[in-house]
């Protein structure tokens, strides 16, 4: 899971994924190694 790559590399996670709105669908967001701000959604 691409959150557990990023976690374990020490990059900066807003939040762990959750569902979008009522689901399926989760997100998560965190941030780059120079502070931009990334969102990743993945349909449920």
């Amino acid at each position: 899971m691409l959150y557990k790559k990023l976690s374990a590399r020490n990059i900066k996670i807003e939040f762990a994924p959750e569902l979008l709105r009522t689901g399926p669908a989760k997100h998560f967001i965190c941030y780059e190694p120079s502070g931009i701000r990334v969102e990743f959604i993945w349909p449920g």
